[in-house]
C-alpha cells in the first residue's frame, strides 16, 4: 500500500506517470536499505564491519534485483532495517 503512495510521489515529481517514477521508491529505498544496514552495524560492531555489510548488501544480485523493480519487498526491508536501528 505504502509503495502506491510512493509511486504517486515519484510521479509528481517526474511530472507523469511512467517507468522512472514507478521504479525511483525502490531504489531510493534500496540506498536507504544500505545505509541504515551500514549504521546498524556500525552501532553493534565497527566501522569497517559496517561498510563490508553495505557492499555485501549493494552488491548482492536479488537486493539490486528487487531495487529496480516496482515491488514493495525493498520498501518493506528497508522499514525493517529502520525500525532495527
Amino acid at each position: 500500500m505504502l509503495s502506491y503512495w510512493l509511486i504517486s510521489v515519484a510521479a509528481r515529481v517526474t511530472a507523469d506517470v511512467d517507468e522512472v517514477a514507478s521504479r525511483l521508491p525502490g531504489a531510493l529505498a534500496g540506498l536507504l536499505g544500505t545505509a541504515l544496514l551500514m549504521v546498524l552495524t556500525r552501532r553493534l560492531y565497527d566501522g569497517r564491519t559496517a561498510i563490508v555489510a553495505g557492499c555485501i548488501l549493494a552488491t548482492s544480485y536479488s537486493y539490486v534485483y528487487w531495487s529496480r523493480t516496482t515491488s514493495a519487498v525493498v520498501e518493506t526491508v528497508t522499514g525493517v532495517l529502520a525500525a532495527l536501528t
